[in-house]
């Protein structure tokens, strides 16, 4: 949890986890769980709270890069740049598209333009098609990410689908 606070995908909320996972795939470790956030809606007596994300976590290790900080949301996904780190300032691509939907934040632009290239920006529109709504943080070699799915993920009632972790 205090991890995912430092990448600014959640806040200081009321929070319920379960199902979590920790493993390694090709060398590759990473961290997962469900997770349920909410903040405190003062002004609403009939919905007490906000569920600011409500899906899963992740945390990716040893990435083949290495980035000061770098952060990608989606416009629906509610942290977006709320409680961004405050030396990261707003990068915008030459791609109209993918700048309409999603909200950058770097520290430094020339790694923001390594990482965010036309392939690496298609695959994350295409992305919005299941998710509509999600945060992505990399800082250093770690890749730390925020999906709203609106559900657990791993009750069987909510219909698994097949994730692939290689793409």
């Amino acid at each position: 949890y205090s991890k995912m606070q430092k990448a600014h995908l959640i806040v200081n909320q009321d929070y319920v986890s379960e199902d979590y996972l920790k493993a390694s795939y090709n060398g590759i470790k990473f961290e997962q769980a469900d997770i349920r956030c909410a903040l405190p809606n003062y002004g609403s007596k009939s919905n007490p709270c906000e569920h600011v994300l409500y899906g899963k976590i992740m945390e990716i290790a040893a990435l083949p890069i290495k980035v000061s900080e770098i952060q990608i949301y989606t416009m629906g996904f509610s942290v977006r740049g709320r409680y961004r780190n405050s030396r990261n300032k707003s990068y915008y691509t030459s791609d109209r598209t993918f700048d309409h939907r999603f909200q950058v934040y770097a520290c430094d632009e020339k790694e923001a333009e390594k990482i965010l290239t036309p392939a690496f920006r298609e695959k994350l529109i295409e992305y919005i098609m299941f998710y509509q709504s999600f945060g992505l943080s990399i800082i250093g070699n770690k890749l730390y990410i925020g999906i709203n799915t609106y559900r657990n993920t791993f009750d069987i009632q909510n219909g698994l689908r097949k994730v692939d972790f290689e793409q």
